[in-house]
């Protein structure tokens, strides 16, 4: 055999080996994950391009679902421009229905959360999370490099591990969010179903699947998250709106200002005119 052609068999048989296993390793580390978030076009436009980026980013850590919504279905639009699986909804979804979206991703684990957050390879931290728990996550920075929060302080929005506030995404294991019900997701003055991004609209999410069995911790200190928010300083489409007020909420309806909390405890489960506040881990 010719020497020539002996050493392109060798150099063809070296790079097949190698990238197998790169593959291989890769798709240990993406298998079993995926994203679940909201998205509109109709946001104003550098708000826009700033989710559009972090979708695109994040794309690379793991799988990427997409609810759109608006009057006209742009999923073609989307997914010519990322990587996304996309399904298309008439108006802004509710927590519930992204809860709902959520149950039904292809994946072993599955994130919910704001779509302006960024992640990375620590999410698979989550691994070793148990069927009747979840995971709450608290970011650790913004739009610098520095980590600023879930760190150790005395007063703060993100203090680990007994102030941990601003809350903007969740991790479930699958299995454990495919009978739950719609208890506790309605407001209690409109009787309707409340949207993600709505002041005081994760404690009452919290509050809801923690009535329904689900324990939460907040892993803040092992998942590393970034708010990406340049755009302007207040994200939501509904950050007008009063203090969200639920059956499980944070807030006591009799008071209807924000600082009249229920006593916030770390022990499970929460008693009446109590919310249980994820502790950090």
């Amino acid at each position: 055999m010719n020497v020539y052609v002996l050493w392109f068999i060798l150099l063809s048989l070296y790079f097949w080996y190698f990238t197998e296993i790169k593959l291989k390793h890769a798709s240990l580390e993406y298998d079993g994950f995926s994203l679940a978030i909201s998205f509109s076009f109709d946001l104003p436009y550098q708000r826009r391009e700033e989710i559009l980026e972090t979708i695109h980013l994040n794309s690379h850590v793991m799988p990427v679902y997409v609810l759109l919504d608006g009057q006209v279905n742009r999923c073609g639009q989307l997914k010519k421009m990322i990587r996304v699986e996309c399904q298309h909804i008439l108006s802004q979804p509710s927590y519930f229905e992204m809860l709902q979206f959520a149950s039904g991703l292809p994946s072993t684990f599955v994130v919910l959360s704001n779509a302006d957050i960024l992640f990375n390879k620590t999410i698979y931290f989550a691994r070793q999370l148990a069927t009747s728990k979840a995971y709450v996550i608290s970011w650790s920075s913004s739009t610098g490099n520095e980590e600023t929060m879930c760190k150790k302080c005395q007063r703060g929005l993100n203090c680990w591990p007994k102030s941990l506030l601003s809350i903007d995404s969740y991790i479930f294991r699958r299995e454990s969010i495919q009978n739950i019900s719609d208890d506790g997701f309605y407001e209690l003055s409109t009787k309707k179903q409340f949207l993600m991004n709505r002041m005081a609209a994760e404690f009452s999410f919290i509050g809801a699947l923690e009535n329904q069995g689900i324990y939460f911790e907040n892993a803040c200190k092992y998942i590393k998250t970034k708010h990406r928010h340049k755009g302007h300083v207040l994200s939501g489409r509904h950050y007008r709106e009063p203090i969200l007020f639920s059956k499980y909420g944070m807030y006591n309806p009799n008071y209807p200002k924000r600082e009249h909390r229920y006593q916030i405890i770390y022990d499970y489960p929460a008693k009446k005119e109590q919310f249980r506040l994820p502790l950090g881990i």
